[in-house]
């Protein structure tokens, strides 16, 4: 018996196997773009858990190149021993608070994947259960000519696609380099999953297809992080649903989601940073009903507003971005705006009031059905502090807007505090 399989006989015997049993090698090197292939070590190892269920592949500490998709197979985990984004001191600035600003970006149990137009991790079939936890996947291409760095798709069937990832559970996976055509997570019609502290930076976050005989979601997200700084056709999180009809994207739970297209960032040559058509958050093609945002932080710095989701169900609770559709960060004066949630909404903002000593400081709020505000109308809300009277004052503006009505807040003397925040009236 040879060391290979003397090592795979006795980690079996453990319920787990090593992709160093396989002959994997992490020793990439970022400088001189050289080190051990693996895509031969990660294959046997994908045959071994097919034949072999309910193993657990362990990746060890290092940086281990690719340059195919790995493809797993159903009922499996995989695990690393932990992945660490390399950020800098925030004495070196606010934007190494917002993405690893130290090459090679990330620590631990890393896949490095190389080939052009290639995905990290692929996993194909009915209804596959794959568990994933606590690596990285970090694309070596300069954010040019990626795949993504997850991605799970289903087989075509007549009406659709078949269901996707089932039952699963992601934790703690990071991914690092993808261009801005693609997604760090992206999956297809995917039911009855867990994710936690998904990572992402480059371009889109996440994307969920529903395109399904059936419907799709009922899933739950904690702490979904993401920094797009490339340009291209992915947004931060994209929930679509093209055929629009009957089989819906339901049922599903942001809590604490944070998104920030950023258009700051030095770029290689040839790569172009995020445009406003770039969105947070971009949803509502088709049908989608029950999808909750928790405490979401959706910010820009190219302009682009956030494109939210409409349908019966959606939701928002308070957070730092408004909630409705196209609403940037804070309502502007003046502007009209429109509910386009499926359901009534619940606006609550912190107005800084300075009358001068000849003019009022106000703030006026008018809600009605017509995009023009022009004609029946109703002003829910009013602050007004006289001219002479103290500056600085923060009131609370609180208003209802219900679903599909058009509103606008005119301010004279006074500010926006803080962001607004908004909370769903079921």
């Amino acid at each position: 018996m040879d060391k290979v399989a003397r090592a795979l006989a006795l980690s079996a015997k453990m319920g787990s196997v090593s992709i160093e049993d396989f002959g994997g090698i992490g020793d990439y090197n970022f400088s001189t773009k050289t080190g051990h292939n693996n895509d031969d070590a990660f294959r046997r190892a994908a045959e071994f858990l097919n034949e072999n269920k309910n193993y657990k592949l362990i990746i060890t500490e290092g940086y281990f190149k690719i340059s195919q998709d790995i493809e797993l197979p159903s009922l499996v985990t995989v695990e690393g021993i932990g992945v660490y984004e390399l950020f800098g001191s925030a004495t070196t600035g606010s934007d190494a608070q917002n993405f690893p600003t130290i090459a090679p970006y990330l620590k631990g149990s890393v896949i490095v994947q190389t080939g052009e137009g290639k995905n990290g991790i692929k996993v194909q079939g009915v209804a596959p259960v794959v568990n994933l936890r606590d690596f990285g996947i970090l694309f070596d291409r300069n954010f040019q000519n990626t795949g993504h760095g997850i991605t799970v798709e289903s087989p075509a069937i007549t009406g659709g696609y078949d269901d996707g990832l089932f039952s699963s559970d992601w934790s703690n996976i990071k991914v690092f380099g993808h261009d801005g055509n693609h997604y760090a997570f992206n999956m297809v019609n995917a039911l009855y999953n867990t994710f936690t502290n998904l990572r992402s930076y480059g371009g889109g976050v996440l994307r969920h297809l529903g395109e399904g005989v059936v419907n799709s979601g009922n899933a739950v997200f904690t702490n979904l992080y993401g920094s797009v700084f490339v340009g291209g056709s992915a947004h931060g999180i994209s929930l679509e649903n093209p055929n629009n009809a009957t089989n819906k994207i339901n049922l599903m739970t942001f809590i604490r989601p944070q998104v920030w297209i950023d258009g700051r960032r030095t770029l290689p040559s040839g790569v172009t940073p995020p445009t406003s058509s770039q969105r947070n958050l971009s949803a509502g093609l088709g049908s989608l009903t029950d999808i909750g945002f928790v405490s979401p932080d959706f910010e820009t710095s190219v302009g682009s507003k956030a494109f939210y989701p409409y349908g019966t169900g959606c939701y928002f609770t308070p957070g730092k971005t408004l909630i409705g559709n196209d609403i940037s960060t804070n309502i502007q004066n003046g502007v009209i705006y429109q509910n386009k949630t499926g359901s009534g909404l619940f606006f609550n903002m912190a107005i800084k009031l300075d009358p001068t000593a000849d003019t009022d400081a106000t703030a006026i709020v008018t809600v009605g059905s017509s995009s023009t505000l022009s004609s029946g109308n109703v002003m829910p809300a009013r602050l007004i502090v006289p001219k002479g009277g103290p500056i600085g004052q923060i009131m609370m503006l609180s208003f209802p807007v219900w679903s599909g009505a058009y509103f606008k807040v005119d301010l004279a003397n006074s500010t926006v505090s803080w962001t607004t925040k908004i909370s769903s009236i079921l």
